[in-house]
């Protein structure tokens, strides 16, 4: 399943409004979080593509982006579309190729979230079908630049804060942009604004 469009808003946060306000808004597709998450969007809009995530902490386990194989087969059920997992060189349950695996077995797709352009690169090879900047530290055009020149099916997510920041994205190589405080928190634009604002007052 494609996109509607190549805007993706993660509503991880107050779901009972975010959700239905990005349907009702025009998303392109929804980034969620867990099994009841899933099956509200999908009650919203059944037809609008889904990327799920799972997150748990996990003691001595350093990744908490759908830790385990059985949280993906749960989100696809649920309806997920993609299922989006961890693929940093943390310390992990399973390894990239087998989550990629786990994926295929359901007949799923899966996005690859990453911290550094070699982890992108890794996915890839490993079969992902996305690879999303969701973990680097802060926001990156030439990532997104070296991941695309790669071949690489890019979804540009983390640290955008502005339309301007997502058309650039798409400019730098990105095939679809995934924002989330930006549209579905206004309590941080606030501070965003205020911090803003009062630089050198």
């Amino acid at each position: 399943m494609e996109f509607g469009n190549r805007l993706i808003v993660s509503c991880q946060d107050r779901t009972d409004w975010t959700i239905p306000m990005a349907v009702h808004g025009g998303a392109g597709g929804l980034r969620v979080n867990g099994v009841d998450d899933v099956k509200f969007a999908r009650s919203v809009r059944e037809n609008i593509p889904l990327v799920a995530c799972w997150k748990k902490d996990i003691p001595g386990v350093q990744v908490r982006i759908t830790p385990q194989i059985d949280m993906m087969q749960g989100l696809f059920r649920a309806g997920a579309t993609f299922v989006a997992f961890d693929a940093t060189q943390r310390r992990r349950l399973h390894s990239v190729a087998s989550m990629v695996a786990a994926a295929r077995r359901w007949s799923g797709m899966c996005v690859a979230d990453v911290s550094t352009v070699d982890e992108g690169c890794d996915a890839w090879e490993a079969g992902a079908d996305i690879v999303a900047t969701t973990l680097f530290p802060v926001f990156d055009l030439e990532a997104i630049r070296r991941l695309a020149t790669c071949g690489i099916r890019v979804m540009a997510e983390g640290n955008i804060r502005t339309p301007e920041q997502a058309r650039q994205c798409l400019e730098a190589g990105a095939d679809l942009v995934c924002v989330g405080s930006a549209i579905t928190r206004p309590h941080e634009v606030t501070k965003w604004f205020l911090a803003a604002l009062s630089k050198g007052m």
